[in-house]
């Protein structure tokens, strides 16, 4: 039987002192991606390894960062526009955390605006004195709210309302009239704004290349990319919007064999996983082993060069 930690190192990352044998593993939200996808990947590694137990918890891409560097976690989703804020010891993370290593790069994500299709709302410039739907505080989809209110001049004292809350909420805030906006980072297309669709008109807010510009000063991982107009019902042109990649992230002193075998489970089951969440459909080494600017764990970077694919350490 392969070791994975010892009973000291490993007590520092469970959820409970009781309970030594099981590792946490930090998604995000029900609603999003994360939370199903790393459901998915727990249930293949605990078939495949009888002796593993994986808690899968709620999280976001901030908060995971955070769990995973501090100890409180072996394994997270991240996004790696904040991953790379986190090495370089950049706000909201204040310290380098040096010590969290990439595992797998799986699929764009995008920090997405919803209006109403009547709403006199055209930008984030017009956000004053509206009710907004924001994420929850540590995730990126309410870092990022705040950051692009930031760049047009506003702060959450100049809402009307914000309401930080989980992507169904949100979404039933917007049906009933009681939120003007929501802002969320994640897939595209995202469930949450799906269901919105198919049940009011909707219009998506571009980012406009100032704020990018902007933004991308300070975060050197930001890009500039589009979702792809009929990604959502009724929204016909591509809308302008800030992505990055959503990536697995490890401790990088977790156990070779368990991450070598997370690295070999990705892959072996992506067309499932695509299943999962649509964003992962397509899933490959090429896309897996993406340079993002955070050092690959040694035992997913073995996994590549075995492939055929040399990645940084």
């Amino acid at each position: 039987m392969m070791k994975f930690l010892s009973t000291l190192a490993l007590a520092a990352m469970v959820s409970s002192p009781a309970a030594a044998d099981t590792l946490r593993w930090m998604t995000g939200s029900p609603g999003g991606s994360f939370y199903p996808l790393g459901g998915a990947l727990k249930g293949f590694l605990e078939e495949e390894r009888p002796d593993l137990k994986l808690e899968v918890v709620n999280g976001g891409g901030i908060a995971n960062i955070k769990g995973v560097g501090t100890n409180k976690a072996v394994l997270g989703f991240a996004n790696s526009v904040t991953t790379v804020d986190a090495l370089n010891g950049a706000e909201p993370f204040g310290t380098p955390h040096t010590d969290v290593c990439n595992v797998a790069a799986l699929y764009p994500q995008y920090f997405q605006m919803v209006v109403l299709k009547d709403s006199e709302i055209k930008s984030p410039a017009d956000f004053k004195g509206i009710s907004l739907a924001s994420q929850k505080a540590g995730t990126t989809g309410e870092q990022f709210a705040r950051l692009v209110l930031g760049v047009n001049g506003l702060s959450y004292d100049d809402l009307g309302r914000l309401n930080q809350v989980g992507y169904n909420d949100a979404v039933s805030m917007m049906k009933d009239g009681n939120a003007d906006a929501f802002t969320l980072v994640t897939t595209a297309p995202a469930g949450a704004v799906m269901d919105l669709a198919a049940a009011r008109d909707i219009r998506m807010l571009p980012v406009a290349d100032a704020t990018y510009e902007t933004l991308k000063q300070n975060m050197p991982g930001l890009q500039l990319g589009a979702i792809p107009g009929g990604t959502y019902q009724g929204v016909d042109e591509d809308t302008a919007a800030l992505t990055w990649s959503a990536h697995i992230i490890t401790r990088c002193d977790a156990p070779d064999d368990l991450i070598y075998a997370l690295t070999r489970n990705v892959l072996e089951h992506a067309e499932a996983l695509g299943g999962v969440a649509s964003a992962a459909k397509g899933l490959d080494l090429e896309r897996m082993s993406q340079d993002l600017g955070v050092p690959f764990h040694p035992a997913a970077a073995k996994f590549y060069a075995e492939n055929g694919i040399e990645v940084a350490k």
